[in-house]
């Protein structure tokens, strides 16, 4: 109720400019004998008689900030619930008119020389640095009650901070019906202001992952009017800097699957260095760990060759092959290796169907099919795709050998597994 409430005030309040603010926050200290009144009058708010209760109530209103202190000692330790309810009250307002009273100082004061008591100063600016984009980007936030609000949760323990972060988000994010958002909601896009303070506040705290759809912890990136702000919005390289620095606090895989399309889409040089992030975790599915190859193919350079040398040994499986082409079935599993093979030859500007490959989108052109983990596979339709792919990693090793500095030499080729001479059959199926 106290957050609507200071909304609706803050809303209300002019912002003065610069000239007329002394940027000194010492000069927003109550004065001693301001404080005293204040209490007497919040001790009269329990006064048998209405009509001195109600005269008690308009001088604190009047007071406005300076009853603050009193105000909030009054609701939070006062026995006399008349008392407790009349502060309870006036605190919104009161509180208000501090607010824009800190927030005024902390602009005026444009030479950075004091410090400002506000929410989460230390955290946003250690993000940004303290340009100029990034003060204004900061007095913005804290002038939206509900932002405030939530980068004041920073002062909380962090499992206090992620439920008031995770409740943020439920209110930002369109009701969906089986996970889609209705077409009404999606018309209406979340402001970027509101999207920077959940990822400020999220880069304090530690990743919680996330679902899918809407409920994705990335869905805000891109749902949002926040690409408008990254390309035209006068605060954009301190948004950047924010949005970048959430990418980088970022540890499930599953979220940093979903950063490196969602930082290629806001046009931040994110996608590569989340891709290599996420080769350097364990325990990572086939099929993400493939998703970070291409990037790193798509998004990185020549130099990035060595990255994914590494991956030229792995065996597993990352898709099933199962696909239907042309009305045809067809059943190429591929694996990590092969998707680190194409993407290491992409990197280095040729083309791998000139090693053995098939493509399965050859007459697209598309980068977002060429760098696609289920293109680029050994065809098989002879049974002979372990054998390609054994020839097209050793004229690979060959060629980089020669071309790329430090790169690995070809592992040995593993030994065939011969069945013992002497080795039992197996047993034939029961009934044949």
């Amino acid at each position: 109720m106290v957050a609507i409430t200071l909304a609706s005030l803050l809303g209300t309040l002019p912002l003065l400019q610069p000239h007329d603010v002394d940027p000194n926050p010492a000069s927003l200290a109550v004065p001693d004998d301001t404080d005293a009144k204040a209490r007497l009058l919040v001790k009269a708010l329990g006064d048998a008689d209405f009509a001195a209760r109600e005269e008690a109530s308009r001088d604190l209103r009047e007071l406005g900030r300076m009853a603050l202190p009193a105000l909030r000692d009054g609701m939070d330790h006062s026995t006399v619930p008349e008392v407790a309810r009349r502060c309870e009250l006036l605190f919104p307002r009161a509180l208000a008119l501090d607010t824009r009273a800190r927030v005024d100082c902390f602009t005026a004061d444009a030479a950075g020389k004091y410090k400002h008591d506000l929410p989460g100063a230390d955290h946003f600016f250690g993000i940004t640095g303290r340009t100029e984009a990034a003060r204004t980007l900061y007095r913005d936030l804290l002038l939206s009650p509900a932002n405030r609000d939530l980068i004041s949760s920073l002062e909380l323990s962090d499992e206090e901070t992620a439920q008031v972060v995770a409740g943020r988000r439920r209110e930002l994010v369109p009701r969906a019906v089986n996970g889609v958002a209705s077409s009404a909601a999606i018309r209406t896009q979340v402001a970027a202001l509101d999207v920077i303070a959940v990822l400020l506040v999220e880069t304090a705290i530690p990743d919680a992952g996330g679902g899918t759809g809407v409920n994705a912890p990335t869905y805000l990136l891109t749902a949002s009017q926040l690409r408008v702000a990254l390309d035209n919005d006068p605060r954009k390289e301190a948004m950047a800097a924010v949005v970048l620095a959430w990418f980088d606090s970022r540890s499930d895989p599953r979220t940093i699957a979903s950063c490196m399309t969602a930082a290629t889409s806001l046009k931040l040089p994110a996608a590569l260095p989340m891709a290599k992030k996420m080769l350097g975790m364990e325990n990572i599915p086939p099929a993400t760990k493939a998703q970070a190859v291409c990037k790193v193919a798509q998004a990185g350079t020549a130099d990035d060759l060595l990255t994914l040398a590494p991956l030229l040994a792995d065996e597993a499986v990352a898709f099933s092959g199962v696909m239907i082409v042309n009305g045809q079935r067809q059943n190429n599993p591929i694996q990590v290796r092969d998707v680190a093979l194409a993407m290491s030859l992409l990197l280095a500007k040729k083309d791998p169907t000139d090693f053995g490959m098939k493509s399965r989108y050859a007459n697209n052109p598309s980068d977002a099919l060429k760098y696609n983990y289920y293109n680029f596979h050994f065809d098989d339709p002879d049974g002979k795709a372990d054998e390609r792919r054994a020839e097209a990693l050793a004229e690979w090793y060959k060629w980089a050998g020669k071309n790329v500095k430090n790169y690995p030499k070809a592992p040995p080729p593993k030994e065939k597994k011969e069945e013992a001479k002497d080795a039992p059959k197996a047993n034939p199926p029961v009934g044949k």
